[in-house]
């Protein structure tokens, strides 16, 4: 081949692979995806791979087109006028004739067309609605997304995805939704996004927002109000509805006729409340209708009340004075036109004639002498609806009756007595008033005078009675007694006993050891012995020329004692002379023997006096007692254990009674002449007293029963009681009389008791105060409150009787508050003093010239706080000494009280517990107390003391036990040694002359010892027939009846432990000296005042539960009597208490506890549980023996009304009708309940960004009750501030989160009312993310030059701090103003270029930067605008063809252009250049055509402007008056009228936005919502004119809480101002001023506790008034502090005493303690009182009382000594029991002679002139031998 034909073959080849390369091309489309505005332009670009294509490329398609730029590789075509929905583009290109096609669809959308929102009609909770939202013409409808949102919260959202349709259609969206309370107010919008990303625009249209109105409605409205009205009756009638939202509006109507309103908050379930007046003034029944609107919904509630017309009754009697026995008659009746339902009836005085009745009513009336004085009332009721009861004018009657006297009001037989003021007690019935004269002897004697009596007074008095009407007579016996009182010293009697018989035993033992035994030559002795005794038989015979026996018989009236009686004639006067000589035991055989003219009693007996005649004992010198010469009366009895009487009295034993027996001498007949002698004569005269016994308090209006009395000896004393009080004489006896005064209503009087005897008148006063004082009552608000927390205490009562009832509220640890009327209030806040404080409220009453009191229960206000040690409590030192029993005195304060543990050296250690001391116990012990509030630590250093002289008293105690036992054994062993000594018998004989033995054989003149001696028999058979004539006299007054006694009361009630007196009386005895009284009791007795027949007995210590009945027994001679008297023993409650109930939730049960505390008896008690008003059970119990403390339970099932409702409990003993009614309560508790039905919900965003700020809030709802709700919200364990609002039964708190930390954290929301709490928790994400950044470069490039776009994260090292979030995590995205993504990636910067064009002048570009946080994703954007320079052009809408101006303004021919750099545009008319920058006025020449140029450095652009002026409307004041002034519910128009060219459209809108639709012309009602700024604007086409109108709307008055709060709470001392603000337009006048009496209200400038009470303010306008009542509470510190200890402030060692304290101040204080602590304090439940048992020397210091609240504190200290001397008093003990020993030692050897004596045994020195030694002779008649035994035989 040849070599020039290769290279043409290689070319060749080369030329083919090159055409194979050609033919395989793309076609490359911009955009992909075409996207266009229906109606507008877009311009595709179309490029080849192809190099060298055959013709350039073109684009197919049905719309107009324009080829803007064609190269082989490269064609741009711009489709205008893009008017199909559905279309396709065709792109080809032709390369190495081969065609390659590509189509695609091309997408047309049209304007997206606001949402509609449909409109929303106010919604009822818990009632669903459909929320319907639309978009018209959509297309592609494809690409929508349609949102439905409640404020930021997202309800639904729906697609179109499906829908496949191209041409515009209509979109409907429809959502469900639940109405709650919290939607109201939040808007509903509706959102339509029309996404074309990333090759078209994304288009957001939103709704006009429609704003939800969501009401509540549930339940009917209650009407309270009465059923029965009076006519012209004011009386306030209210309408309530609860759980309404919102505020209701409310409209009472009565009688068709609507009533002014006052409105207030009802409660705390969202509850409203209305209140007005109602009142007619016609009968009738009318109904009150009460219709409340809540948004649409309207509820009715209908009453009907009946008006009845109650005029006052009119009573009319036949005669208003009236003879006793006649009979009136009367009527009652109504005098003018009543209601026929009425009824009346008759009250005469306390007693009612007939029951109810219709009118007019007849009555007869029988008058009596006791109507005297009565008032007859007619009584009128409504029966029906509890109207209180009207009554007629009283008619007092006067009752005529002769005169009449009876035993009760001139009592026939009086006693009084010698020396007091007596009164002749007697006073006649009868009216006119009687006359009384009474007569003595035929002499006048005052009546009802006091006088002092004397003996002369004693005798019969004739008393008359007369009044025009007749007379009256009767006979009264005065008798005059006399009595000597007694006077026993017991104390210095005991102790000369003591010391006697010491002394005695110690001289005794001297003597008797000091003497010799030998023997005796008697004989001398005898002979002397002999004579002695033949006088004295010589005397009692008779024989004596010395004396005339008149009575020579002995009788024995006690052990051992021997009588010889004797009377003589001294100087002129008979006196008889007892011989007391003591014998062996001797037995009377005659128990009733009879002494003429004295009773020969015990040897304590003494002289009794008859005239001049006197008894003598002759046991010495002289006589006892009474001393010699005195007189007594007849009837004088000894006050001894064992009665005698004097003169024929009776000394014998029967039946347990001592009786002293007369005795007849043979000078009886003279005895009995002297007794006589004494009758006549008359008593003696002695001082008596006059006593007054009874109840000095009573009831107003009640009943007292008085018992007068005197120890006169004249059984028939006159004496009465003087009173200005209605009286009754209930009994009489002799020196007693009993009055019972009636219906005591003066509050203060005395009475006088009088009494004359013996002409001697004495008096007694007794005062008695009428007046009901009712229980206080105290109540805290919060008895179981923590630190800090507000209580409140009130002090009330109900009202006194008399009026004047004063309260003062009284803490334990704070001063009290002052006395005030009213109820007294304190609030505080409570402390850590307060805990513990008891408060009282005591009640005084001013009664007479006294003050009485009462005090309530104590109430106790317990404080929560944390523990805390101080030196007091604990001290850091402590002694201790070794071997006595020591306690670690540690312990703290602290509510709940706090654990105390101590340990040493690690090892705890026993607190309070006594232990013996070591040495190894002293050290450092750690102390540390906890409660669940906190905890509190101490270091208590203990040193122990050795002690070795400890043992020194236990040595001297046994050292003198042995001395006194060995004193015993002496004294024991020398009695056992004179018992046995030996004795020798000595037989002694001697001559006696026959004539000194003939003298003693008549035999002795004392009978022998034994009872059968027939001397004895034949004395007492001549005694009795002697006596036998006086005997008879004497019993013939008695035989024949038994004795009438009484006992008064015939029921005695008595504390326990008290005493009561006892009276017994009896009737008339024939010989008064033989009567006896006496009381038969197992009980304790004394006697106290008696008179002839009547002795009162006190019983004392009464101790037993059932003690029985009590007898009163009587005995006049063989007469005898007894009557009874029941006991009842009660015990009032030590105290009633009420057990605390903590707070408990809704439908959970509690028993209410009351305890009533040793209560008896049992059967008698009430205890009642009540809440508020409402009795919850009433309990009685059966009969029990003594005292118990029962308990009272009741299951209570809490709901919400129980919510603060006090609790009580009362209870009452009942003695009536013998006794008082007692009764006490309990302190109230106050119910605290609460619900917390379902958890917390928590509403917050689940991600946030570091350093940024986001809302979250916490719903709770149903929880009850709101106000103690209290939130905790916290974010990473950080505690939260928020706020808190209440939206019904919802509560919702509020609070900013923020945090600096990035990471997981919890938000916690917790909800805690009472012991409940709930909590919701969620979790937070914390981030970090910067800004993105966008760059272009260059930032302004002329049109076809190259741009580059950089996208970059604006901390590419740093985006949250958190390798989870590191940059890998960021996504960038590159887009264009369209939307269309540039560039994307997870990449930190992203970078396009691109070519600048004219459509891309002001292009915007933007960065967006992603982070995924959690499941979602957080974006942020940053945006930048390129600069493309261009030559100018001018649009239409930049430079309009056709202009319209209206005349008279200021316009410049404007036009603009657009270009880069900006172009300069001139407009020329005519050849003149136009100024198109300042406004010139426009009037028709300047209407025509304009050239205007735009030019800048590229080049120039024209346009022609066609000018055409026209009229804008135009507002005047005419047409449209810029004020109008309108009255609410009337009719108005706001209309106006505009001139303008094209006549204009009118609308008036409210300033600020539109208020609604345009007002059409026409009228409305006037709402004072209409009130305020319009715009009224006239609008054509080419303008509108605008202008303001300004409403005013008027309306009355009316107050509110918010302005006007009801309740206010003031202290003592702050400036006193009451503000009270009113709505109302005019602007109302407020004025307020006080309830009740005007002369209360205060004038002080700061306030005072006269400040409270209820103040009334009215507002008040040119429309109407409205009144509100305002309620001031006046609180106070605490004042005073007292302390007292009781018994007494030096206390022995091992004693009791407790420490009290008292305060007062409102709120009530609470009280504190500061003192030595001890293991043995124990605190009453108020705090108030520390009682301290076994007293010992830690209990000795300083007790410092603190009484605290909210307004201050107050303290008070008192010194306690506790005496150690327990050693000095055993020391004692042990010498007295020494000395005793010696004494019975003493006493022994003396008895054991004395008995010696007594069997015979005598020591021969004592037998020495002793009488003795004739014992033996005087019956052995053959010899005179006296024999001395000398030794057991």
């Amino acid at each position: 081949m040849h070599r020039a034909v290769l290279p043409l073959l290689w070319v060749c080849a080369l030329g083919g692979i090159a055409g194979l390369s050609e033919a395989s091309f793309e076609l490359l489309i911009q955009p992909p995806v075409p996207v266009v505005e229906y109606g507008g332009s877009i311009r595709l670009r179309l490029e080849t791979t192809c190099r060298n294509p055959e013709t350039p490329g073109n684009v197919e398609t049905s719309f107009r087109k324009k080829l803007v730029k064609a190269t082989p590789t490269e064609t741009v075509v711009e489709l205008l006028n893009v008017t199909e929905w559905n279309s396709t583009v065709i792109y080809f290109y032709t390369c190495n004739r081969q065609r390659k096609v590509v189509s695609t669809k091309l997408i047309v959308y049209g304007e997206l067309k606001p949402a509609v929102l449909e409109p929303t009609p106010e919604l009822e909770v818990g009632k669903s609605h459909e929320l319907t939202c639309r978009v018209d013409d959509v297309a592609p409808i494809q690409n929508l997304t349609v949102i439905l949102k409640l404020g930021d919260e997202t309800l639904h959202t729906e697609t179109f995805e499906m829908d496949n349709r191209s041409e515009p259609v209509k979109a409907l969206v429809k959502h469900r939704l639940m109405a709650q309370r919290w939607h109201d107010g939040h808007n509903v919008t509706c959102q339509a996004l029309l996404d074309l990303t990333p090759y078209g625009p994304l288009l957001r249209r939103t709704s006009e927002p429609q704003v939800l109105t969501v009401y509540e409605f549930p339940e009917d409205p209650q009407v309270e109000s009465p059923t029965y009205l009076e006519v012209n009756e004011m009386v306030n009638v209210s309408c309530a509805v609860g759980r309404v939202f919102p505020a209701p509006q409310f409209q009472l109507a009565f009688a068709n006729r609507t009533l002014p309103l006052s409105v207030s908050r009802d409660g705390h379930r969202d509850g409203h409340r209305v209140t007005a007046v109602v009142t007619s003034n016609q009968p009738g029944l009318f109904a009150l209708l009460c219709t409340v609107k809540v948004g649409p919904m309207e509820r009715q509630k209908e009453v009907i009340i009946s008006i009845y017309r109650f005029p006052s009754p009119w009573l009319n009697i036949s005669a208003t004075i009236l003879a006793a026995g006649t009979t009136a008659t009367g009527l009652c009746a109504f005098q003018s036109e009543h209601s026929a339902e009425l009824e009346v009836r008759i009250g005469a005085g306390r007693r009612f004639l007939a029951g109810w009745a219709p009118s007019p009513l007849a009555f007869n009336l029988t008058a009596h002498q006791k109507d005297d004085g009565m008032e007859v009332t007619c009584y009128a009721r409504m029966p029906v609806g509890g109207t209180a009861q009207k009554k007629s004018a009283p008619i007092r009657l006067f009752v005529t009756a002769k005169p009449w006297l009876d035993d009760p009001s001139c009592p026939s037989n009086q006693n009084w007595t010698e020396g007091q003021d007596e009164t002749l007690r007697c006073w006649a019935w009868g009216n006119p008033r009687p006359l009384l004269v009474c007569t003595k002897d035929g002499e006048p004697f005052p009546v009802g005078v006091p006088r002092s009596v004397t003996r002369a007074d004693a005798g019969v008095y004739r008393c008359r009675a007369t009044n025009p009407l007749g007379a009256a007579e009767r006979n009264v016996t005065v008798w005059v007694q006399h009595h000597d009182p007694e006077v026993l010293l017991p104390v210095l009697l005991a102790l000369a006993s003591v010391v006697a018989l010491l002394t005695g035993g110690l001289i005794y033992s001297i003597y008797y050891r000091q003497k010799k035994m030998r023997r005796y030559r008697l004989q001398q002795k005898q002979l002397e012995m002999e004579r002695l005794r033949s006088k004295e038989t010589t005397a009692l015979n008779g024989s004596s020329p010395k004396a005339q026996p008149v009575e020579h018989r002995g009788h024995r009236l006690h052990p051992d004692v021997m009588v010889d009686a004797t009377m003589r004639r001294r100087r002129g006067h008979a006196v008889g002379t007892l011989e007391v000589v003591e014998r062996q035991r001797l037995h009377d055989p005659n128990p009733t023997s009879f002494l003429p003219w004295a009773a020969i009693c015990p040897p304590t007996s003494g002289t009794v006096g008859l005239g001049r005649s006197r008894v003598e004992r002759k046991d010495g010198e002289k006589s006892l007692w009474p001393p010699s010469g005195d007189r007594v009366s007849l009837s004088w009895v000894l006050p001894s254990p064992k009665p005698c009487a004097a003169v024929m009295g009776f000394c014998s034993r029967s039946r347990g009674f001592w009786r002293a027996a007369p005795v007849m001498s043979r000078g009886g007949v003279r005895a009995w002449w002297l007794a006589g002698l004494l009758l006549v004569r008359g008593g003696p005269s002695e001082p008596f007293e006059v006593t007054v016994e009874g109840t000095s308090e009573v009831g107003y209006g009640g009943t007292v029963l008085l018992n007068c009395s005197n120890n006169c000896r004249d059984d028939g004393a006159p004496g009465g009681l003087e009173t200005s009080l209605t009286k009754e004489r209930v009994g009489q006896g002799p020196g007693w009389l009993s009055v019972r005064l009636r219906n005591i209503t003066e509050p203060f009087s005395v009475v006088f008791c009088y009494f004359s005897c013996f002409g001697e008148r004495k008096m007694a006063t007794f005062t008695v105060l009428a007046y009901d004082l009712p229980e206080p009552h105290v109540s805290i608000s919060k008895p179981n409150a923590s630190s800090k927390d507000l209580v409140s205490i009130e002090c009330s009562s109900e009202p006194s009787r008399p009026p004047g009832l004063t309260l003062r509220l009284r803490g334990s640890h704070r001063p009290p508050v002052p006395w005030a009327e009213g109820p007294v209030r304190l609030d505080l806040t409570a402390a850590e003093e307060d805990d513990g404080t008891e408060f009282t409220c005591e009640a005084q009453l001013n009664v007479g010239n006294r003050t009485v009191r009462k005090s309530s229960a104590a109430a106790t206000l317990w404080v929560s706080y944390q523990p805390r040690m101080e030196d007091t409590s604990c001290p850091s030192n402590q002694n201790w000494t070794e071997g006595q029993d020591e306690t670690l005195r540690c312990w703290a304060w602290g509510n709940p009280r706090p654990l105390l543990v101590c340990t040493k050296d690690g090892e705890p250690f026993p607190v309070g517990v006594p232990r013996s001391v070591t040495r190894a116990d002293a050290g450092v012990y750690r102390c540390r107390a906890t409660n669940p509030l906190g905890a509190a630590e101490r270091n208590v250093t203990v040193w122990v003391q050795p002690d070795d002289g400890r043992k020194a008293p236990l040595a001297a105690l046994v050292a003198l036990a042995v001395l006194v036992v060995s004193g015993l054994v002496v004294a024991g062993a020398y009695g056992v040694h004179h018992h046995k000594k030996k004795v020798r018998i000595y037989w002694l004989s001697s001559t006696r002359a026959p004539s000194t033995t003939a003298e003693h054989r008549p035999g002795p003149h004392l009978p022998p010892p034994p009872p059968s001696s027939p001397s004895s028999s034949s004395s007492s058979s001549m005694g009795a027939a002697r006596l036998l004539p006086p005997l008879l006299l004497a019993l013939a007054g008695a035989a024949g009846a038994a004795l009438p006694v009484g006992a008064w009361p015939r029921v005695a009630v008595v504390p326990f432990g008290g005493s009561v007196v006892i009276n017994c009386s009896r009737g008339a005895c024939g010989g008064d000296g033989n009567a006896m009284l006496a009381l038969d009791t197992p009980l304790a007795v004394v006697a106290g005042a008696h008179g002839r027949r009547w002795q009162s007995f006190r019983l004392l210590n009464v101790t037993q539960w059932n003690p029985g009945s009590v007898t009163c027994y009587g005995r006049c001679g063989d007469a005898e009597g007894n009557a009874s008297a029941a006991v009842i023993v009660y015990r009032l409650p030590e105290r009633v208490v009420l057990e605390p109930v903590p707070p408990v939730a809704v439908g959970e049960s509690r028993n209410l506890t009351c305890r009533v505390v040793e209560v008896a008896p049992l059967g008698n008690l009430t205890v009642t549980l009540r809440r508020g008003t409402e009795t919850l059970r009433t309990a009685s119990f059966g009969g029990a023996e003594g005292s118990a403390t029962v308990a009272v339970r009741h299951l209570l099932i809490a709901g919400p009304g129980d919510h603060g409702q006090d609790v009580t409990c009362h209870a009452e003993l009942s003695l009536r009708p013998h006794g008082p009614l007692f009764a006490r309560a309990a302190v109230p508790i106050r119910l605290s309940v609460f619900a917390l039905p379902e958890p917390p919900r928590l509403q917050a965003p689940t991600h946030l960004e570091a350093g940024t700020t986001a809302n979250a809030s916490c719903h709770l709802a149903g929880a009850f009750p709101t106000g103690n709700v209290g939130f905790t919200i916290t974010l990473a364990e950080r505690i939260l501030n928020f706020t808190v609002s209440e939206s019904g039964d919802v509560l919702t708190a509020v609070t900013a989160l923020s945090s600096g930390t990035p990471g997981w954290q919890e938000l916690t929301c917790t909800a805690a009312v009472a012991t409940a709490a709930r909590t919701a928790r969620t979790q937070l994400l914390v981030y970090r993310f910067p800004e993105p950044i966008v760059e272009l470069s260059p930032a302004s490039a002329p049109a076809g030059s190259e741009v580059t776009v950089l996208c970059r994260t604006g901390d590419a090292d740093n985006h949250t701090g958190d390798a989870e979030y590191s940059g890998d995590a960021v996504r960038l995205q590159l887009r264009d103003a369209d939307g269309a993504i540039l560039a994307e990636g997870p990449r930190s910067r992203l970078e396009r270029r691109l070519v600048a064009r004219r459509e891309d002048d002001g292009r915007e570009f933007g960065c967006r930067a992603s982070l995924a946080v959690g499941d979602a994703a957080v974006t942020k954007e940053a945006d930048t605008r390129l600069t493309v320079l261009y030559m100018p052009e001018m649009s239409p809408t930049d430079c309009p063809t056709n202009r319209t101006w209206l005349r008279g303004t200021q316009e410049a021919l404007w036009c603009r252009a657009a270009g880069n750099p900006a172009p300069t545009v001139t407009c020329v008319r005519n050849g003149v250049t136009i100024n198109t920058t300042v406004p010139e006025l426009v009037t028709r020449s300047r209407a025509g055509s304009y050239r205007c140029n735009a030019t800048n450095v590229l080049g120039t652009r024209s346009r022609w402007v066609t000018v055409r002026v026209e009229f804008e409307p135009i507002l005047t004041e005419r047409g449209c008056p810029a004020h109008r002034v309108w009255v609410e519910r009337e009719r108005r128009d706001l209309s106006c009228r505009a001139d303008g060219d094209p006549p204009p459209k009118i609308r008036c809108d409210r300033d600020g936005g539109p208020g609604g639709p345009t007002r059409p012309h026409g009228t409305r009602v006037v709402h004072r919502d209409d009130a305020g700024r319009y715009v009224c604007r006239a609008t054509n086409k080419h303008g509108s004119a605008a202008r303001r109108v300004l409403v005013t709307v008027e309306y009355e008055p009316s107050m509110g809480e918010s302005g006007c709060p009801a309740r206010r709470l003031w202290v003592e001392g702050t400036p006193a101002e009451l503000p009270c603000a009113a709505t109302g337009n005019p602007p109302p006048h407020v004025t307020c001023a006080k309830l009740g009496d005007p002369q209360d209200i205060p004038v002080s400038p700061n306030v005072t506790r006269a400040h409270a009470g209820t103040y009334q303010c009215r507002a008040t306008n040119s429309h109407g008034s409205a009144l509100r009542n305002v309620t001031v509470a006046v609180e106070y510190s605490p004042a005073a502090v007292s302390l007292r200890v009781s018994p007494s402030p030096d206390v022995s060692r091992g004693a009791s005493f407790s420490v009290e304290c008292r305060a007062e101040g409102l709120p009530t204080p609470t009280y504190g303690w500061a003192l030595p602590p001890a293991p043995n304090l124990r605190f009453t439940a108020d705090n108030r009182t520390v009682a301290v048992a076994g007293a010992a020397a830690v209990n000795g210091g300083l007790y410092t009382c603190t009484a605290t609240n909210r307004h201050g504190r107050r303290a008070g200290s008192v010194m306690v000594n506790v005496d150690e001397s327990r050693l000095a008093l055993l020391a004692s003990l042990g010498s007295l029991g020494a000395v005793t020993a010696v004494g019975l030692a003493a006493a022994g050897g003396y008895y054991l002679k004395t008995t010696a004596c007594k069997k015979g045994e005598y020591n021969v020195h004592d037998a020495e002139g002793s009488s003795e030694a004739s014992c033996l002779h005087r019956h052995n008649r053959g010899g005179e031998i006296y024999g001395i035994q000398l030794t057991q035989p």
